[in-house]
């Protein structure tokens, strides 16, 4: 079973912060709270850390990798040029659940190669994976279950994912169920184009008006 650490408890949360840090650098996953569910965690810049989040999901074919961010500032080292209308959303509703999908930085590419010419982009309004976020720069996330499909328990997850898995940390306030639809997810990869274009993929907490 994976080493749980209660982030209610400001001991075990300064010791969870520090072994998620390592797990991390070693590119094991970790399980995160966010504002809408847990999630699996990696270091999103790195192509060994992404290659383990794939493995725990049983991924077949390359998805629009998550990403979470420090801070609005990261945008651009993984969108390359950010479009004012990610300004406007950005600050608007950061940290929140909302989640943009941008073309992805030249150089994000040649870091992680064909997993990327996009990325899906948000800044999570949770306390503490904002904090563990600070000190490890941008994390690449998928909803907290192995394989293709939901699971119970963090126990199982763990059973699962063996020493992929590095450490969890529990907020008791966030339950487990994957009942919520997650973030509203805006598509924003043609807001360059005449005329622009932002589509709306998944409705969420966020109205679209």
């Amino acid at each position: 079973m994976v080493e749980q650490f209660d982030t209610s408890d400001p001991e075990a949360l300064r010791r969870g912060l520090r072994q998620a840090r390592l797990a991390l650098g070693r590119k094991q996953a970790v399980v995160i709270p966010t504002d809408t569910h847990y999630a699996l965690a990696v270091d999103a810049l790195s192509a060994a850390g992404v290659d383990t989040l794939a493995e725990l999901k049983g991924w077949e074919e390359t998805p629009i990798l998550q990403v979470l961010l420090p801070a609005p500032t990261a945008l651009p080292a993984l969108a390359g040029e950010v479009h004012p209308v990610l300004t406007t959303l950005t600050e608007a509703f950061w940290p929140g659940p909302l989640t943009i999908i941008v073309p992805s930085s030249s150089t994000l590419q040649v870091n992680l190669g064909s997993w990327h010419q996009a990325v899906a982009v948000r800044m999570t309004g949770h306390p503490v994976t904002a904090e563990l976020l600070e000190e490890t720069g941008p994390l690449a996330v998928s909803a907290a279950h192995a394989e293709s499909s939901p699971t119970e328990s963090l126990e199982q997850v763990s059973e699962q994912a063996g020493e992929r898995l590095g450490v969890a940390l529990v907020d008791p306030a966030v339950p487990w169920e994957f009942s919520s639809p997650g973030s509203p997810v805006l598509d924003a990869r043609r807001l360059g184009e005449d005329p622009a274009t932002l589509v709306v993929l998944r409705d969420g907490p966020i109205s679209t008006e």
